[in-house]
C-alpha cells in the first residue's frame, strides 16, 4: 500500500506528514490538513529566506551573533506567521462555507499544527543566529511562545465568527435543493390551506340559509290635487 505522505528524505523537516501531492487525499479535512501544513511550510520557508538575507548583510559586521539580530529573526518570523495565517485562514473561509464538523475540526488542526510547527523555530533561531550563551535561548523561546499564542488566538477567533466572514445560507450552498424543498412546501401548504381553513374558520349554517321573500306591496297611485269648485 502506498504512502499519502512523502517519504523522510522528501518531507520538510519542518511539517512532518505533508503529503508529496493531493492526488490521493480523499474528503475536505484530509485536504485542509494539507493546506493547513502547506501554509505552515510557507511560513518557515519564507523566514529561512529573510535569515539567509540578515545573515549576508551583517556576517561583515561585528553585529552579527548578538541580541539585536536575533531579535531580528524573530519578529521576522512574526510577521511571516501573521501573514501566513491571515491567508491560510482566508482560505479555509473560502472552502468551507458552513459552519458545522468540518469548519471546527480544521481550526483545531490549525491551532495543534501552529505549536508543532513553530515550537522548532527557536531552537533554529538559536542555532543560526546567535553567538553568545544559554541567555539566547530564553529569549528566543519566550519570543516565539508569544508568536505561537498570537497566532491561536487568530485561529480561534476566527472559528468563532469574530473575525470570520458569514456562513453561506442553505439556499447559496444548495441552490436546486432549496428550490425542490420550496416547491414541495408550496404544493404541501396548497394541500392543506383546504382543511386548515375550514377548521379554523367553519360556516355557520344559519348564515347559508335563505331568508324568506318579503312581498313588496305597489304603492298606492299619487292623488292629484283638485283645484277648489
Amino acid at each position: 500500500m502506498t504512502d499519502e505522505v512523502a517519504s523522510s528524505s522528501e518531507r520538510d523537516k519542518f511539517a512532518p506528514g505533508l503529503p508529496s501531492n493531493y492526488d490521493r487525499l480523499r474528503g475536505k479535512i484530509a485536504v485542509g490538513h494539507a493546506r493547513i501544513d502547506h501554509h505552515l511550510v510557507e511560513i518557515t520557508r519564507l523566514w529561512h529566506t529573510d535569515n539567509s538575507e540578515l545573515k549576508a548583510k551583517l556576517g561583515a559586521t561585528g553585529n552579527f551573533g548578538g541580541s539585536d539580530i536575533l531579535l531580528k529573526s524573530l519578529d521576522s518570523l512574526k510577521e511571516r506567521a501573521d501573514e501566513g495565517v491571515k491567508t491560510m485562514l482566508a482560505e479555509l473561509a473560502r472552502a468551507v462555507r458552513d459552519r458545522g464538523r468540518t469548519w471546527h475540526r480544521l481550526h483545531q488542526y490549525a491551532e495543534k499544527r501552529v505549536q508543532e510547527h513553530l515550537s522548532v523555530c527557536a531552537e533554529q533561531a538559536v542555532l543560526v543566529m546567535w553567538r553568545g550563551g544559554k541567555e539566547g535561548e530564553q529569549l528566543a523561546k519566550q519570543r516565539v511562545d508569544w508568536i505561537i499564542s498570537r497566532q491561536q488566538a487568530e485561529i480561534s477567533m476566527h472559528n468563532a465568527g469574530w473575525t470570520s466572514p458569514p456562513p453561506d445560507s442553505l439556499e447559496a450552498r444548495y441552490p436546486i435543493l432549496s428550490k425542490v424543498a420550496l416547491a414541495i412546501f408550496a404544493f404541501a401548504l396548497g394541500v392543506l390551506s383546504g382543511p386548515i381553513t375550514s377548521t379554523v374558520f367553519p360556516k355557520d349554517k344559519q348564515s347559508e340559509r335563505v331568508a324568506p321573500s318579503v312581498e313588496q306591496k305597489p304603492l298606492p297611485p299619487t292623488q292629484k290635487l283638485q283645484p277648489p269648485g
